[in-house]
């Protein structure tokens, strides 16, 4: 391909025939005005795609992009939102572009060893797995598998899962982005979450000398972590363990060190973010804890076409137990029983209470090996009906107001239940607003049906009252979903 076909294609799929465009070097930018393409004049049949996918990707900013609106100053994650954006539509209006960009982000996003990764500050980081992830989970690529499993792993070790949780949900907002600004908000809100990162004071740490230092860690942490993102095209060549600059070695911090704290009120769309993150976060936790996916154990077998190479010394003893086989091992069905108390004590909690409860019956729902029953004490006409179809924005006309008829439709859900020869678990959301007489009446009825996993949940409360069962109490929406990691093994012993 000559200087010529490529100015003539560049200007073509720009729609802009005034266009100047440059050729040479191993960068590749627009203004807007002018371009510029990677001296690729004599390339091997395998780069041409490689090529295509430069020439598609510039051309299409000079399209798409609002130039006048970016300004000086990039935001930090602007261009990786606004090149999902602008290569969604170039790929809407010539889908052949799809494997020009598929190709162009293996050439760019080449694999890297565990060492590699490793080495990185926090921000190339965080900025490398979004870059990587953002290729497959937005953009539904295929990268190297062994490098996105140690970017996940890394990442995860180092910060924990509410970081990588954060970053999946942007990625996944980048989906419906629309135009340059909503590309510029996306960038502020992450950003802004981002910076809202603290580790964890240590509880042990006591004396006033470590308390100011772990303050004054705490108050720069956020900004080790953000740092501006290049566009995919301003370098060839460009190595993601330098995508951040020049950066000073920062203090790191263990996994168990992260919790997320999260500021400025004021920010509806932040706060909407940030709740729909911890939903999803609860959301993941249930369906990882229930997944529906068949176990496999390798036993020894009389008939097969492998041989199990452990095993290959009974031949001498002419056990015919020589061979390889799969025995699939099925996950447990259950049927899962979820109480809402909403009398008038709730009115308080009641906001992050409906975030809990929306994410724990979005989790069961995504269980194909789970059924759902739903109901609130006193009763506010919400209901689901097990095996029945439920809308979950059902929920948001739940209110609370009324008494605590809470052995009553406990009482009713164990007779619901009583029959199911699947595992049972009954969840109850409360702040256990009750009399000692009504915990032990909640407590008699526990003993006399023991096949059933009982589990208490009080969301920002603290039990005043023992019961028996697994409790959760005196817990916050973001710290939920790990609380419920936690008790996986109880809940669904």
């Amino acid at each position: 391909m000559n200087h010529q076909q490529i100015v003539a294609l560049v200007k073509l799929y720009s729609k802009d025939m005034g266009l100047t465009v440059n050729i040479g070097g191993d960068i590749a930018y627009t203004t807007g005005t002018t371009t510029n393409i990677p001296g690729f004049d004599h390339l091997p049949d395998e780069m041409i795609d490689v090529l295509m996918g430069y020439i598609a990707h510039e051309s299409e900013h000079n399209k798409s992009t609002d130039f006048n609106i970016i300004g000086a100053n990039k935001k930090p994650y602007f261009n990786l939102f606004e090149d999902h954006r602008i290569e969604r539509l170039a790929a809407a209006s010539f889908p052949g572009f799809k494997t020009w960009f598929q190709k162009l982000d293996q050439y760019i996003y080449s694999p890297k060893s565990y060492n590699d990764i490793d080495s990185m500050t926090d921000s190339e980081l965080v900025n490398t797995y979004l870059i990587y992830q953002g290729s497959v989970k937005t953009m539904n690529r295929s990268l190297d598998a062994e490098t996105l499993l140690n970017i996940s792993n890394i990442t995860t070790s180092r910060f924990g899962l509410d970081v990588c949780f954060l970053l999946d949900d942007f990625l996944e907002e980048s989906k419906k982005t629309t135009s340059s600004i909503d590309c510029i908000e996306l960038s502020d809100l992450l950003e802004k979450a981002l910076m809202d990162f603290k580790p964890e004071a240590n509880s042990e740490a006591n004396s006033e000398a470590n308390s100011e230092a772990n303050s004054e860690a705490n108050s720069d942490f956020g900004s080790q972590l953000v740092e501006h993102i290049n566009d995919k095209s301003d370098s060839i060549q460009s190595e993601l363990n330098q995508i951040a600059g020049e950066q000073k070695t920062i203090q790191t911090y263990s996994t168990a060190g992260f919790s997320p704290t999260y500021t400025n009120g004021d920010n509806k769309a932040l706060q909407q973010l940030i709740e729909k993150t911890e939903t999803n976060n609860v959301r993941r936790a249930l369906v990882h804890i229930l997944q529906d996916k068949q176990r496999k154990q390798t036993v020894a077998s009389k008939r097969g076409n492998k041989l199990y190479g452990s095993k290959l010394h009974r031949a001498v003893v002419n056990n015919p137990y020589i061979f390889k086989k799969n025995k699939s091992l099925k996950i447990s069905d259950y049927d899962f029983t979820v109480l809402l108390d909403t009398s008038g004590s709730m009115d308080e909690v009641l906001s992050p209470v409906l975030t809990v409860t929306h994410a724990l019956i979005s989790g069961i729902k995504d269980n194909k090996n789970c059924s759902l029953a739903f109901s609130t004490f006193p009763d506010k006409g919400v209901c689901i009906t097990r095996g029945a179809w439920f809308d979950e924005e059902i929920l948001s006309s739940i209110y609370a107001g009324g008494g605590t008829p809470i052995v009553q439709s406990f009482s009713k859900a164990i007779s619901e239940l009583g029959n199911s020869k699947n595992k049972k678990v009954i969840l109850v959301i409360t702040d256990l607003n009750i009399t000692h007489d009504k915990a032990d009446e909640l407590n008699d009825l526990m003993r006399k049906n023991p096949s059933i996993n009982y589990v208490w949940v009080g969301i920002n409360t603290k039990f005043l009252i023992p019961l028996n069962g697994h409790v959760i109490d005196d817990v916050s929406t973001a710290n939920f979903a790990p609380t419920l990691k936690a008790l996986a093994n109880k809940l669904v012993a």
